[in-house]
C-alpha cells in the first residue's frame, strides 16, 4: 500500500510514528494522516482491509481532494 501511495501524484508521503503523525496533524504541519495497519496485506487477501485517514479540514476543497486521492490510489 505504501508503494501505491508513493507512486501516486496525489501525495507527498512522510513515514512517521503514530505519535509524530498525530502531533503533525494537530500542529497543522500536514493536511492528513493515513494509517496503514500492520496486517493490511493479509486483510486485503480476506477483503477486510481498512485504512484510517485523519484530515485536518482547514481547507474543505483540499480535504475533498485528499479523500478523492486516497480512494483513487487504493
Amino acid at each position: 500500500m505504501v508503494k501505491i501511495l508513493r507512486e501516486s501524484d496525489g501525495f507527498f508521503l512522510s513515514e512517521r510514528t503514530a505519535e509524530e503523525a498525530a502531533d503533525d496533524l494537530r500542529n497543522q504541519w500536514v493536511c492528513a494522516v493515513i494509517t496503514i495497519p500492520e496486517n493490511f496485506d493479509e486483510a486485503v487477501a480476506t477483503k477486510s482491509a481498512n485504512l484510517e485517514v485523519a484530515i485536518n479540514n482547514v481547507n474543505l476543497d483540499f480535504s475533498d481532494d485528499i479523500r478523492r486521492s486516497v480512494s483513487e490510489a487504493v
